[in-house]
């Protein structure tokens, strides 16, 4: 073989191995490069559910805020390892916002052939504490809107003629969808299932709920027995203004119902009328007198919904950065 071609083959296995060596520190790096991006989307993850937690906590205190914010950031984990913050890690861009913020150092596996050793990964998230303007599984009562405090003692479905802001046939039972969105389903098995179950679509400040005659007492009854069944040893704490020795987490309880509430100056008029609502509110269902007659404590949750402004005792939560 000629020096020619001796000197060319060498060439070339050198080529090959510089090219080989290339493919390999690239490879490697890529791998570390999509390492370093599933440990950044947990960390957002993370980063997200403690500032939704955190901005439900507004209800009470920054304080309260911060606790939970470390609490569900520390639910998650970010490459096996849960995400753990601190105070400093939270803060309050508004009165109404929670900002959380985390720098997490992460092993890199492949890079050290370059001398990268580990790499630095960054996520934050804002959330806001707002009012609603509409939510779903709302139970098929419509109260009147007087100022109720919090804790007070509330009739949500009437077992008496001409209830407060009533008429004779109007026992605080209504019928969904509302009128402005479709056609009421009546009788008293839908509205058994509503008592459930509450309604399939968000009702709205501003819908129209037909009401639905009569006392409706079995029905009542069976609905009503069956969602304290769910929780049955859960009650109210008048000192506290908190629900007590329920199976569920805050206000999480099937007992918390979600209720529209009308004007108690232009009551309905008798027969299949209807009621315009212009508040929404939340009750935990304390009790029921015989097979008529419901009781609720008025409360103040978070919830799924609607975000606009209007008359709602109910809040949600959203990410805003």
């Amino acid at each position: 073989m000629s020096p020619s071609r001796e000197g060319e083959r060498g060439s070339t296995l050198v080529f090959t191995a510089i090219a080989m060596a290339v493919i390999l520190v690239v490879s490697a790096i890529a791998i570390d490069l999509g390492v370093i991006g599933a440990a950044r989307s947990q960390l957002q993850n993370a980063m997200d559910a403690a500032a939704l937690a955190g901005a439900s906590g507004l209800f009470d205190d920054q304080d309260r805020a911060t606790q939970l914010a470390i609490t569900f950031a520390g639910l998650n984990e970010c490459m096996n390892d849960a995400v753990i913050i601190t105070d400093a890690n939270v803060s309050f861009p508004a009165s109404d916002q929670v900002r959380v913020e985390e720098t997490q150092q992460i092993d890199l596996y492949f890079a050290k052939v370059i001398g990268m050793n580990t790499a630095d990964i960054y996520a934050e998230a804002t959330a806001a504490l707002g009012s609603l303007s509409g939510t779903g599984q709302v139970k098929p009562w419509a109260i009147p809107d007087f100022d109720y405090v919090l804790g007070d003692e509330v009739l949500l479905k009437s077992g008496e003629s001409d209830p407060p802001s009533a008429n004779s046939s109007f026992f605080y039972c209504v019928d969904f969808p509302p009128l402005n969105k479709g056609t009421p389903i009546t009788g008293a098995s839908e509205y058994e299932d509503n008592i459930l179950y509450g309604s399939s679509m968000a009702i709205e400040i501003g819908d129209q709920l037909q009401i639905e005659p009569g006392n409706m007492a079995g029905p009542t009854g069976h609905g009503v027995r069956d969602l304290i069944a769910m929780d049955p040893n859960a009650v109210w704490n008048g000192s506290t203004n908190r629900i007590d020795n329920s199976d569920f987490a805050e206000f999480s309880s099937p007992r918390v119902c979600k209720i529209a509430m009308y004007d108690p100056d232009i009551p309905p008029e008798s027969g299949r009328n209807y009621v315009t609502v212009v508040r929404l509110g939340a009750f935990f269902l304390e009790r029921i007198q015989g097979n008529k007659s419901v009781y609720g404590r008025f409360i103040e949750i978070t919830t799924g919904g609607v975000w606009g402004p209007g008359d709602s005792d109910l809040y949600g939560v959203k990410l805003v950065q």
